[in-house]
């Protein structure tokens, strides 16, 4: 039998937790420890891991699910990395365990992925915050207006923890509609290895001296997926094309089930797609995405948003807010990007053709790169992270 303890404030010596057989050893000291929670470690939130580890601050150790029921590419195991047993079933996930593993590893606060479809998180968190620790849900929040079960289940689930650390502004007025506290509502942005990018940039600039040199593509990194809407793309190609006679490439990076459906659509209206697959190497990924004239992504757009401005791309999406993702945000029209009419491929095409013969400055290039860097690395992301943990010991 468990027993639960208060054990706010507990902390610890050391940069890290030691991490055995997914057992957690402590060491004591001064640091309060943080625990985060997450169903599966995709690659993508490595960076954010590896930048909350170098905290001053709070020591963190990461549990993270041993089944991963995404297509993604699992993050590098690295210190502070705790593998959870969990089942998967349909778009459920049960954690098995996790709570006797927190509590061996005495923490104050609990962060936990806010996914209202991870089964445990619900108990877990609702004893967690009962015997004393500060929770919250790293989650993206309110996207849209759902229906009134979904909406009153997910507003029960959000008022569970303390705080809710927010991929965006407009999840965080949703919610204050909604009757949530806005100092419980803390926005954290997202972010992808920027330094990484940064590197790959500067290399490229070192060989392209004005930094100007475009190529007459356009990107799409992105899973190959229906909701993705990549279809629509190729469309939207065939109809510049029939308009102006301009032909445009598609540089796809990215694979799945959709690529052998894609490429017939590709072929039928002899558009020029460039089928890349799924390239995890950034140097490669930056060759093919600092010289396109816009990476375009026609269903929601997410993290690929942070992807693009990182190299300085403007993004191009649908303007729907409701059934789009947070980092929609990041896009100001005719500046990082542009809007197109959802699901309307001849205004996509319109908007495509409008950048294709734009030109593009360095000036503009560089307020891309600096919408990342003022709210979407790593960096600035642990910065938020730890003002929202800080305003619940006030």
């Amino acid at each position: 039998m468990i027993q639960f303890r208060n054990l706010r404030g507990s902390r610890v010596k050391g940069t890290q937790a030691v991490v055995s057989d997914g057992k957690v050893t402590t060491n004591m000291g001064s640091r309060e420890r943080v625990a985060v929670v997450y169903s599966h470690f995709p690659h993508y939130r490595e960076a954010i891991f590896n930048e909350l580890n170098k905290s001053e601050k709070y020591s963190y150790t990461f549990f993270v699910g041993s089944k991963n029921r995404y297509d993604l590419k699992s993050g590098t195991r690295t210190g502070g990395i705790v593998l959870v047993s969990q089942m998967v079933i349909g778009p459920f996930t049960i954690q098995i365990g996790l709570m006797r593993k927190l509590l061996a590893g005495k923490f104050s606060h609990i962060i936990f992925l806010g996914n209202p479809y991870i089964l445990t998180n619900w108990p877990y968190a609702l004893l967690a915050r009962w015997t004393g620790y500060k929770v919250y849900f790293w989650t993206h929040g309110w996207l849209n207006a759902e229906g009134k079960l979904r909406q009153v289940l997910r507003n029960l689930y959000y008022r569970i923890p303390h705080g809710l650390m927010l991929y965006g502004v407009r999840a965080k007025s949703i919610g204050a509609g909604f009757g949530f506290k806005e100092r419980n509502l803390h926005v954290i942005y997202n972010s992808l290895n920027y330094e990484s990018q940064k590197t790959a940039r500067i290399r490229i600039e070192r060989e392209d001296n004005d930094g100007s040199h475009l190529s007459d593509y356009i990107v799409c990194v992105a899973r190959l997926t229906r909701e993705l809407k990549i279809h629509q793309a190729i469309e939207a190609l065939n109809v510049v094309y029939r308009n102006t006679g301009k032909s445009i490439v598609l540089q796809l990076i990215g694979d799945g089930l959709l690529r052998d459906e894609l490429e017939d659509l590709a072929r039928k209206l002899n558009v020029n797609v460039v089928f890349n697959g799924a390239i995890y190497d950034e140097q490669r990924i930056a060759d093919i995405v600092y010289h396109a004239r816009a990476m375009v992504s026609p269903g929601k757009v997410g993290l690929t948003a942070m992807h693009g401005l990182a190299y300085g791309i403007p993004i191009i999406t649908h303007g729907n807010f409701d059934n789009q993702m947070p980092e929609v945000e990041a896009i100001e029209p005719g500046i990082t990007g542009d809007f197109f009419k959802e699901d309307d491929v001849e205004s996509l095409a319109a908007v495509l053709t409008k950048w294709m013969e734009t030109p593009r400055t360095r000036k503009e290039r560089l307020r891309a790169i600096a919408t990342i860097e003022d709210r979407y690395t790593p960096r600035s992301q642990v910065l938020m992270i730890e003002c929202a943990l800080a305003s619940g010991d006030r």
